[in-house]
């Protein structure tokens, strides 16, 4: 598997990186490292989204979500544009670890300035940290 100039920047001390699009009243930044994406998000309303740029090829191999908040029925997800990558997962109880359940196969890829990675928020103060475990393609 090849890796780009970008991804070898990145390997060499991670960077911000630009959330493009923010919906509704979500708030929301964005880190990569070599090999994960750390993204904290929240939501001031169910259905609020971020967009975030891609300046590098991967692949989405796992993940977790850290609840950082107390918000019935509150869920995050990961999708390739408006398509889920990952299921929504629950974010309802501070405090709490939870891991992808699916990472869907078709849609797990971004190519280098895509610019398509998107955060979905279930629930008015949804608010957590997004993990997502990488490897360049």
């Amino acid at each position: 598997m090849a890796k780009s100039q970008d991804w070898y920047k990145v390997s060499q001390g991670g960077g911000n990186l630009t959330v493009n699009t923010l919906s509704g009243g979500a708030t929301c930044t964005a880190t990569a490292f070599p090999d994960k994406i750390v993204v904290d998000f929240a939501a001031s309303s169910d259905g609020d989204s971020a967009r975030i740029d891609t300046p590098f090829g991967f692949k989405i191999v796992g993940g977790h979500v850290i609840s950082a908040n107390d918000v019935a029925n509150a869920t995050l997800q990961v999708r390739n544009t408006t398509t889920a990558v990952t299921d929504a997962v629950a974010c309802a109880v501070d405090h709490t670890v939870t891991a992808f359940g699916t990472i869907d196969d078709g849609y797990d890829e971004f190519a280098n300035g895509d610019n398509d990675l998107d955060i979905l928020g279930a629930s008015a103060g949804c608010t957590g940290t997004v993990v997502i475990e990488i490897v360049p393609n």
